[in-house]
């Protein structure tokens, strides 16, 4: 009798191991955000650009596969004297974009950009120095 206690008790045992086993969910791979290189580059569709027209910028994000970003890329100008500084925001969804910035004043202006993907995203941000400056006229 006390062998089949026993044996009815390992059973029970083994019998809730193997449904714990079926009932566990399995592992799975998690995102890696922010794991992709992505590179900028900023520039001015028309160089130099009268101070009575809106200027208009042109950006794009790479990466070195075939996955598209998106995100928000902020675009700063800024006047070589220091005394004027403009920003703007723009979404970005993948591809070179070219999008109206802002009627400025004369001078010179350094222009950067700066790509943050979306949250989640596997893509890192970037940013970028136009090679140019801007002239206004």
């Amino acid at each position: 009798m006390k062998k089949l206690i026993v044996l009815l008790a390992s059973s029970v045992t083994l019998m809730l191991a193997i449904g714990g086993l079926v009932v566990a969910q399995t592992a799975s791979a998690a995102t890696y955000p922010g794991t992709v290189a992505t590179s900028c580059s900023v520039g001015w569709a028309k160089n130099p650009v009268s101070h009575l027209r809106r200027a208009r910028v042109k950006f794009s994000v790479a990466t070195a596969g075939t996955g598209t970003p998106s995100g928000v890329v902020k675009v700063t100008a800024k006047s070589r004297r220091g005394n004027h500084y403009y920003v703007r925001s723009y979404s970005y969804s993948g591809g070179l974009v070219a999008k109206p910035f802002r009627k400025m004043h004369r001078g010179r202006y350094v222009t950067r950009m700066y790509f943050t993907p979306t949250t989640g995203s596997v893509f890192m941000g970037c940013n970028a120095r136009a090679t140019r400056l801007l002239r206004v006229r």
